[in-house]
C-alpha cells in the first residue's frame, strides 16, 4: 500500500536520450595520455643503445596514424610519451603490438605493462610536457633539455614536428 498516490505519467517532462553512444567526430582522437614504458631490466641504461630505434618506430606510428603524439621522449631505462590514440582504438592494444613489434624485430625488452595518466586539460598537459622534457635534466644527463638527443616532438594541431636544437 502506497501513501502517496502513484501518478500514472511523470509530473516532469521526459528528457529526450541523446545518442552519447556515437561521437560526432569518431576519427579524432580521444585525450591527451602520459605515459611511461620501462625496460624489463632496469639497471644501466638498456634504452640508450636502441634510442633511435624507439625514435623511429614512434615516428612510424606518428606517421601512419596509429597514435597522435606530442612528445616521445627516451630515457636509459624508460620512456616517456605524451600521446593519443583514435575514439576507436585502445590505447592498451596500441601500445602493447608496438611494443611486441620491438620485441620481435629489435630485440628490445620491455616490462609487461605501461603507467598511463589521463591529461585533464591543456594546462596539465603542458605541465607534464616540461616534466618529461626536463627528465634528462633531473637526472643529470644533459645541463639543459635541448642537450638530450632522444626526444621527438609534434605540433598539437598540424601534427608536424618540431625542430630539435642542440641534439
Amino acid at each position: 500500500m502506497h501513501i502517496f498516490p502513484v501518478p500514472s505519467h511523470p509530473p516532469y517532462p521526459v528528457r529526450a536520450r541523446l545518442p552519447h553512444d556515437a561521437a560526432p567526430f569518431p576519427s579524432l582522437p580521444d585525450p591527451v595520455q602520459f605515459i611511461t614504458v620501462c625496460a624489463r631490466n632496469r639497471t644501466g641504461a638498456p634504452f640508450l643503445p636502441v634510442a633511435d630505434t624507439l625514435l623511429a618506430a614512434a615516428r612510424h606510428c606518428q606517421e601512419r596514424g596509429i597514435w597522435f603524439l606530442r612528445l616521445f621522449l627516451v630515457m636509459p631505462d624508460h620512456i616517456h610519451a605524451l600521446l593519443s590514440v583514435a575514439r576507436d582504438a585502445s590505447l592498451a592494444a596500441t601500445v602493447s603490438n608496438w611494443k611486441h613489434y620491438l620485441s620481435r624485430t629489435s630485440g628490445i625488452a620491455f616490462q609487461r605493462d605501461f603507467f598511463e595518466h589521463r591529461m585533464r586539460n591543456e594546462a596539465e598537459t603542458s605541465e607534464t610536457w616540461t616534466y618529461i622534457r626536463n627528465n634528462p635534466v633531473r637526472k643529470g644527463l644533459a645541463a639543459h633539455a635541448d642537450e638530450w638527443p632522444h626526444w621527438l616532438g609534434f605540433h598539437p594541431f598540424t601534427g608536424e614536428e618540431l625542430p630539435r636544437h642542440g641534439g
